[in-house]
């Protein structure tokens, strides 16, 4: 008598489904990713967008004038100059202070070595519950396999500040979260426009990943290489913005106190007084230099 080999009933579904996702017409079926949509105050949204609309001036200059982003001396000018007019058109700096900042890091030996939000964490400035928050978002970032997944859980993270954080001390968490989302945004697109290198990603997944419940699938287009910008550069470079809205670091550049700089989030972008505002800028400055200069070198600083 033939003997019969039985398998198990789960290896036998899985090879059944696999077979029906594989038999249509266009063989592997994508789709569209779900997004969580972030909850931003007006301040914050108007931070968020103040660093993409810098950071994006920014990497169009270093093509236009056809700058190496690994030339570190070059892309921090770019980046500075780019900030600093982005602060006058709003009315946050002066003319005088735009010029007083510029002829500082002349004279200056500044560091064009990014920090990263990793090293903001040491900060003595920040508080418990500001850290624990920050180190959601860190490891949020060097566990996601994907600029989407990343945004998504950051999105998950900002959303439940208001119901874990102390109010008077949201604001630095938001000006972290808003310039995360609103800067890797504008990547996404400078990668479109191929501004910045590697593959952009397409915001979809195979319809099997998320039967199987595998929403952090990584995106299509991306590959095990250095295609796609998140697996490349990407992730790398997020700790380097993430730090431009922590506004944390030692002083910030131009000795402003932490208190401070959060104190003017909090009143409103356009009420920051001048040495605050060059806290901010030189905060700026310092994220789109290390977005920039990442893409470049793949996060390899040194």
């Amino acid at each position: 008598m033939k003997k019969v080999v039985k398998r198990p009933l789960k290896l036998i579904a899985l090879a059944a489904f696999m077979a029906l996702i594989l038999s249509g017409c266009g063989g592997v079926e994508y789709v569209e990713v779900p997004r969580v949509k972030p909850v931003f105050s007006e301040e914050s949204q108007k931070w968020g967008e103040l660093f993409a609309e810098s950071l994006t001036t920014a990497a169009k200059e270093v093509r236009k004038r056809k700058i190496k982003q690994n030339d570190k001396d070059a892309v921090f000018q770019v980046s500075q100059e780019a900030t600093l007019d982005a602060f006058e058109e709003r009315g946050l700096i002066t003319s005088d202070e735009k010029t007083s900042f510029s002829k500082e890091t002349e004279t200056t030996d500044v560091s064009v070595n990014p920090v990263s939000l990793a090293q903001v964490l040491e900060s003595e400035g920040l508080t418990r519950i500001q850290k624990s928050v920050l180190k959601r978002i860190e490891e949020a970032r060097l566990k996601s396999r994907s600029y989407i997944e990343f945004t998504n859980k950051l999105a998950t993270i900002n959303n439940e500040i208001p119901t874990i954080v102390p109010k008077e001390e949201q604001a630095l968490l938001y000006s972290v979260t808003s310039t995360l989302y609103y800067g890797l945004e504008a990547i996404e697109g400078l990668v479109e426009k191929a501004l910045l290198p590697g593959r952009p990603e397409k915001g979809v997944v195979t319809l099997a990943s998320l039967k199987f419940g595998l929403q952090s699938a990584t995106a299509h287009g991306e590959d095990d290489g250095c295609g796609g910008w998140w697996s490349c550069w990407g992730k790398c470079a997020a700790g380097t913005i993430g730090m431009a809205g922590s506004i944390a670091i030692g002083g910030c550049g131009a000795g402003a106190a932490l208190g401070g700089a959060v104190g003017a989030l909090a009143a409103g972008i356009g009420a920051a007084p001048g040495a605050i505002a060059g806290c901010l800028a030189g905060s700026v400055v310092g994220g789109i230099f290390g977005a920039l200069v990442g893409a470049a070198t793949f996060c390899n600083f040194d």
